[in-house]
């Protein structure tokens, strides 16, 4: 009785130590997949503010196209061939 008893407390206490490095095990995985939502967060909000960024620095620009193009066919056509 008291050998089982022993070996019963044995597994116990392997069964506690795996228990124990298991949650250390999971405690660091959602820790990296917290820290991979928030990369993923910052990702996707600097690409979109870089978007947004550029559509009104380039919006100027772009609205000088149609300008731009006759300008440059006005000068095609002075220009003989």
């Amino acid at each position: 009785m008291e050998d089982e008893l022993k070996e019963l407390k044995a597994m116990m206490q392997k069964q506690i130590a795996i228990a124990e490095d298991t949650n250390i095990k999971v405690r660091s995985l959602h820790s990296s997949a917290q820290r991979a939502a928030f990369m993923r967060f910052v990702y996707w909000a600097i690409i979109i503010g870089t978007g947004i960024w550029l559509a009104k620095y380039l919006e100027p620009i772009i609205k000088m196209f149609p300008q731009i193009t006759q300008q440059l066919q006005s000068l095609t056509s002075i220009v003989p061939h």
